[in-house]
C-alpha cells in the first residue's frame, strides 16, 4: 500500500501539470484548436411562427325543413358519410297522397284549357301566337314606312334604297306569315275561333292550370324538406335527435337534428404580430406540427389575413392580426378539433444556394459583413455579400466559394485584410 501511495503522488502531479502545457502549447498556437465550418450548398427558408388550435373548416347543422315524425334515421355518433346520403327522413305517407292529389288536380285544370284552347297547345297559343303576331305586325310596318318613302321625291340612288328596303320588308312579312302559319296561329279572336266573350273563362282556365302547378311545386318541395341528405362527405359529430321523435315545424321552433363536420379539412387561426403581418399573404406555404402527434409534419396554405386589428388583442395595447391557415388531413391520421398546431409560414423560400451558419458571419465598424478564414495558421478577413437569412442560416452571394471552411466564434491573434 505504501508502494502504491508513492507511485500515485507523482501521477496526480503529472495529470494537473499537463494540463498547464497543453495550455501552455496552446498559447504559442492560439489557433490549432479554432473550430471551423464549412461553406455548405442546400434550400434557405424565412418563416413566421405562431400556434393555434385546430378547428373545422366545412360544417353542417343538419335539421328538416317541415315538422312531423322521425321515421327513418339511418346514422349513429361517429358514423363517416358520403355526399348525396340519405341520413333521415320523416313519415312521408300524408305528403305522398299531397303530391298525387296536386298531379291530378293540375291534369285536370290542363285538360280544362286544352278542350277550351283546342287545337292550340298551351305553347302554340301562349308563347308561339303571340310572337308571330307580333313579328307579322312589326313586318307590315316596316312594308308601310317603305311604301311612304316611295311617294316623295328621291334621287336614283334613293330609289333604289327604298326600293331595297321595300323588297325586304316584303320578304320579312312573308316569313313571319309563314312562321305564323306553322304555329298553326292566328289571331283567334278576329278569326272567331276563340269569342271575346269566351275570354274570362278561358282566362280562368290558364290561371287555374298555373295555380295547379304551383300547388304540385310546393307539395314536392315539402316532400324533400322532410328528407335530410349530407350536402358533403363527412362524420356526424352530434346527434339531436331519436327515431320516433315528433320533430316540430322550423317556423315555430327550429330543431338541429345532427352536427356533420367535414374531417379531411381543418384550419388553425394564428395571431401575426403587426411588424409581421406585411410579409404574410393568401396563398403561402405552411409547416404544420400537432403538439398531440410528435415527428408528424403538414403542409398547408394561408388561406386569409385579417384587414383589422384583432379588438380583444387590442384592448391589451397589442397589434394582432389573426391569419387563418388551411390544411388536408391524411387518411388514418387521428387529428382531433381543438389540438394544439405549431403553424411555420414559408415567407421566402431559396432553394440551391451557398449557406453559412449565422454565428460565422461578422460586421465591421460601417456595417460590412466579413467572415474568418485560416491561412498558414493566420487569421484572415474576407469580406462576403449577404443575402437572406433565417435563425440559423445565412445566404452567401459571394466571397466564399462552396467547400470554403471559415471559422466560427470569437477568435484573436494577428489579423490581415485579404
Amino acid at each position: 500500500m505504501k508502494v502504491w501511495k508513492i507511485i500515485a503522488v507523482p501521477l496526480m502531479i503529472l495529470v494537473l501539470i499537463l494540463p498547464v502545457v497543453a495550455c501552455s502549447t496552446a498559447s504559442n498556437q492560439p489557433y490549432a484548436q479554432t473550430q471551423q465550418v464549412q461553406v455548405v450548398r442546400g434550400d434557405l427558408i424565412t418563416k413566421i411562427s405562431g400556434s393555434g388550435k385546430i378547428a373545422i373548416v366545412n360544417d353542417a347543422k343538419l335539421s328538416f325543413g317541415i315538422g312531423g315524425k322521425l321515421a327513418v334515421l339511418n346514422v349513429q355518433e361517429g358514423d363517416r358519410v358520403t355526399k348525396g346520403e340519405v341520413l333521415a327522413s320523416l313519415d312521408t305517407t300524408s305528403l305522398e297522397l299531397a303530391v298525387k292529389s296536386a298531379k291530378v288536380d293540375l291534369d285536370t285544370a290542363t285538360n280544362n284549357y286544352v278542350r277550351l284552347t283546342y287545337p292550340y297547345t298551351y305553347e302554340t297559343f301562349a308563347l308561339d301566337v303571340p310572337s308571330a303576331l307580333a313579328d307579322v305586325a312589326n313586318a307590315k310596318r316596316e312594308l308601310d314606312d317603305a311604301l311612304k318613302s316611295l311617294e316623295v321625291g328621291l334621287s336614283f340612288d334613293q330609289y333604289w334604297q327604298v326600293w331595297q328596303a321595300l323588297n325586304n320588308a316584303q320578304q320579312r312579312l312573308i316569313d313571319a306569315q309563314q312562321m305564323l302559319a306553322e304555329g298553326r296561329g292566328e289571331d283567334l279572336f278576329a278569326s272567331g275561333v276563340i269569342s271575346a266573350t269566351d275570354f274570362f273563362t278561358l282566362r280562368a282556365a290558364q290561371l287555374a292550370m298555373e295555380k295547379a302547378q304551383l300547388a304540385l311545386d310546393q307539395t314536392n318541395t315539402n316532400l324533400a324538406q322532410a328528407t335530410i341528405v349530407a350536402p358533403f362527405d363527412g362524420v356526424i359529430a352530434n346527434l339531436y335527435a331519436k327515431q320516433g321523435d315528433t320533430i316540430p315545424s322550423p317556423l315555430a321552433s327550429p330543431q338541429i337534428i345532427m352536427y356533420l363536420v367535414d374531417t379531411t379539412s381543418m384550419e388553425v387561426d394564428i395571431n401575426i404580430d403587426e411588424m409581421d403581418a406585411p410579409s404574410v399573404e393568401a396563398g403561402q406555404r405552411v409547416i404544420i406540427n400537432i403538439d398531440a402527434l410528435p415527428g408528424t409534419t403538414l403542409n398547408g396554405t394561408v388561406t386569409s389575413v385579417g384587414t383589422v386589428p384583432n379588438a380583444q388583442a387590442a384592448a391589451t395595447g397589442a397589434t394582432i392580426y389573426i391569419t387563418k391557415v388551411n390544411f388536408a388531413i391524411p387518411q388514418g391520421l387521428a387529428i382531433k378539433v381543438g389540438m394544439n398546431a405549431r403553424v411555420d409560414i414559408v415567407t421566402n423560400e431559396l432553394k440551391n444556394v451557398l449557406l453559412l451558419p449565422n454565428d460565422a458571419i461578422k460586421k465591421d465598424n460601417q456595417g460590412k459583413s466579413y467572415v474568418e478564414i485560416m491561412d498558414n495558421r493566420q487569421v484572415i478577413t474576407r469580406p462576403v455579400v449577404i443575402g437572406l437569412s433565417n435563425s440559423t442560416q445565412t445566404e452567401i452571394v459571394s466571397g466564399l466559394n462552396e467547400g470554403d471552411n471559415v471559422i466560427t466564434g470569437i477568435s484573436a491573434g494577428r489579423w490581415s485584410l485579404q
